[in-house]
């Protein structure tokens, strides 16, 4: 036997005649009563924006905004493609079958774009980077070529330093988006995983949606900012 959520409602009084055929119509009247009610689907509390993102994230929308935010961390934009993936893949963890793919073929290549115009001579801009962090990626560049992307993950170098340094070095771009989809592909896809896997344990309480996403993005941010003071 398994055992489920009940649900009682007590409804209005039903007048009884003391007659034994209205006894009998009186008991059928309640018994469908409570049929019906128990018919009912009995629906858990839930958070408003964890609706309107898990709407966002099932439509082709959630698909462009996810790519539009990872190509551009490719190339310029300083928040990594791994916070709108935790914003999304907690509200709908099923969707990590299209939306983590995407995150990493868009944030490959919003890398490659970077590479081929540092390469020709186009800068692009590099909001919260550090003369330290540029050095360390050129020294680990011009050593290793791309190769040097083993230490992103875990040095707190954004992904576009690499792949600027490795146009301004010159080197293979289907080297180094090979190199990247294998390197920066796989930390985006666990972490994408690890959202998902969190996703479904909240649907236990979809209500505590914005407060399991307000202190990560709080924590997040400090961390970003930890980081950037750490290499000035």
């Amino acid at each position: 036997m398994r055992l489920g959520p009940v649900c009682v409602r007590i409804g209005a009084p039903i007048t009884v005649d003391d007659t034994e055929k209205g006894v009998r119509q009186a008991t059928r009247r309640s018994r469908v009563a409570v049929i019906a009610r128990a018919a009912l689907p009995i629906t858990k509390p839930d958070s408003a924006a964890r609706r309107r993102i898990s709407a966002l994230a099932c439509s082709r929308w959630g698909v462009v905004a996810v790519s539009q935010w990872s190509f551009a961390e490719g190339l310029w934009w300083p928040l990594v493609p791994e916070v709108t993936l935790f914003l999304v893949l907690l509200a709908a963890p099923h969707r990590w079958r299209v939306l983590i793919p995407v995150a990493v073929l868009a944030n490959v290549a919003g890398g490659l774009a970077a590479l081929l115009l540092t390469s020709g001579g186009i800068s692009t801009p590099q909001p919260l980077i550090t003369d330290d962090m540029r050095q360390t990626v050129a020294a680990q560049v011009s050593q290793e070529g791309v190769s040097a992307l083993e230490h992103q993950p875990l040095a707190g170098i954004p992904f576009k330093v690499y792949a600027a340094e490795a146009g301004r070095a010159d080197l293979s771009p289907i080297a180094f988006a090979s190199e990247a989809v294998l390197v920066r592909g796989s930390r985006i896809a666990v972490l994408g995983l690890l959202f998902a896997v969190l996703g479904l344990a909240l649907r236990r309480r979809p209500q505590a949606y914005l407060f399991v996403v307000v202190p990560a993005l709080l924590a997040f941010l400090i961390g970003l900012g930890l980081v950037v003071a750490g290499w000035s």
